[in-house]
């Protein structure tokens, strides 16, 4: 008596596979094979009523048929094997079919195929009754579903027993993100974040943008954000091309996103940094990060600010020339060097004593903070021409918000 293996299972199961592919194997075999297969001998066999030529044909012939009706350009073929599916029509061919109208669902043929399979009496399948078995958009008739099961994907896949890499549910996914609201985002957070890694660029065009022009009453997802970013890049990143087809607003608030994500990373979300610097960051142009992400520049245009990680309590303020030169340093890999020279002017004596530097110290402890947040307002609202620093148009204002 021969003992029972692993190994002797996985070998049995390998030639089964072989004689008796399961549905969604065989459609995926037809779907790889794509060049057309023209049957020889043209039913040369058929003699007398199509009926018995019909009853005369194998398993394998039947299987042979569904190929044809996909693959065979001629009108008369396919009529006539349409015909042979409804005569003979089994559990098993409507397994085939159902599996097969996944992958071509846009094709006539199948969906004539999938309406006869619904109305053979063996057939009690959910999908080939409620969507395939209608004349009508079955991608939106599909989307309905889900929005009527409370914006959920999963549970309409569970239901219908869709085949998850088939070109009709990635085509249903695809067309509920892109007339979805930010809910259908947040809740199928995981159907998105595999189409940015699996879809065509092309295809993903009208769902980011649907994605991005969301009011987002809800803060967006980092998740999505992040993966949009690992696969597009920003745009002065030249990554992709995706950019090129949305619209500046959009890309500002991408920006904006990833700006606020890539500062929370560094600082941390309770950090005093970042609860000051954030309040800017629609006005931020960039960021850089150096030194395997141990320093972090901020760049506001005509000024930036450096930040090193180590220093929870300090970051240095430069004008937009002298940070050039220092971006350079860090760019080479080589250590700092402006910031170690003796630089001890501070917000505070920008704004109290009027002194000016191309390189502030910004202290964030104590009163400090205070500061640093009206030297950054005050930058900002100038625009261009903001160097020297000078601040007597903004100490009273300022001395108002302490006193």
């Amino acid at each position: 008596m021969q003992r029972f293996t692993p190994e002797r299972l996985n070998s049995t199961m390998d030639v089964l596979r072989e004689t008796v592919l399961l549905p969604h194997e065989f459609a995926e075999r037809v779907s790889r094979n794509r060049e057309p297969e023209i049957v020889e001998d043209d039913f040369s066999r058929f003699q007398g009523s199509l009926e018995s030529y019909a009853f005369s044909l194998g398993k394998r012939e039947l299987e042979d048929c569904l190929i044809a009706l996909i693959q065979d350009d001629r009108p008369e073929m396919k009529s006539v094997i349409l015909q042979i599916l409804k005569l003979r029509m089994s559990p098993r061919l409507i397994s085939l079919i159902r599996a097969l109208t996944q992958y071509f669902y846009e094709l006539p043929e199948m969906r004539k195929a999938s309406r006869l399979a619904a109305n053979s009496r063996d057939c009690s399948d959910k999908l080939l009754h409620e969507l395939f078995d209608q004349e009508k958009d079955i991608i939106e008739a599909a989307v309905n579903l889900i929005h009527q099961n409370e914006e959920m994907v999963s549970p309409m896949i569970t239901r219908y027993r869709l085949i998850t890499g088939s070109p009709f549910c990635k085509a249903v996914i695809r067309r509920f993100f892109q007339d979805g609201n930010e809910e259908s985002f947040l809740l199928n957070e995981d159907y998105f974040l595999e189409m940015i890694d699996a879809d065509s660029e092309q295809d993903l065009v009208p769902v980011v943008i649907n994605y991005l022009d969301q009011p987002w009453k809800q803060a967006p997802s980092r998740s999505i954000n992040r993966k949009m970013l690992q696969r597009f890049g920003l745009p002065e990143d030249e990554k992709s091309w995706i950019w090129a087809d949305i619209g500046t607003d959009l890309i500002a608030k991408y920006r904006q996103w990833v700006f606020l994500d890539m500062m929370e990373d560094f600082f941390g979300l309770d950090n005093r940094k970042y609860l000051i610097f954030s309040r800017y960051y629609q006005e931020l142009k960039h960021i850089g990060l150096y030194h395997d992400d141990q320093i972090m520049v901020l760049d506001f245009g005509q000024f930036g600010i450096l930040n090193l990680k180590e220093m929870a309590e300090y970051s240095w303020l430069m004008e937009k020339s002298t940070l050039e030169v220092e971006l350079e340093t860090l760019q080479k890999g080589e250590e700092l060097r402006l910031i170690h020279r003796k630089t001890d002017i501070e917000a505070r004596d920008v704004i109290i004593e009027e002194k000016s530097s191309d390189i502030l110290v910004l202290n964030l402890t104590g009163v400090g903070k205070l500061y640093v947040a009206e030297l950054m307002g005050e930058l900002l609202r100038r625009g261009e021409e903001i160097w020297p620093v000078k601040f007597k148009h903004a100490i009273s204002r300022f001395r108002e918000k302490i006193y």
